[in-house]
């Protein structure tokens, strides 16, 4: 690799990790100025969806006398509210097993349901 190389592929991750920060820089200073929580959880799925680049993001509570989980903050959500069984769907399984998913393509996911993912 050629130093001219280098130097363009430094510079071009520099310039990424210096807007990934501003753009961290900018949320916490959002935060910081609300004080109701569910329009926190909001600020949080929207930036975290910008900075992943994904369609949409929701964030689920648990409801332990339903056995369910429902959301608390969404973005691009065409219903109110999802209700899901523990263990049913991404999101379900997730809190079952309490583990992380970052799904690319949910409807190959074994997990996935058409009923709520």
């Amino acid at each position: 690799m050629e130093l001219s190389d280098l130097l363009t592929a430094v510079d071009e991750d520099l310039r990424r990790r210096v807007a990934g920060l501003t753009r961290l820089l900018n949320v916490t200073r959002v935060l910081a100025r609300e004080m109701e929580s569910s329009r926190i959880l909001k600020v949080i799925v929207r930036e975290a969806c910008t900075a992943l680049a994904c369609d949409r993001a929701s964030v689920f509570a648990f409801d332990p006398q339903a056995g369910e989980l429902y959301t608390v903050a969404t973005n691009k959500l065409e219903t109110d509210e999802i209700r899901v069984r523990l263990g049913e769907g991404i999101a379900g399984h997730v809190a079952r097993t309490r583990t992380v998913a970052n799904v690319s393509q949910p409807a190959d996911d074994p997990c996935w349901t058409s009923r709520i993912d």
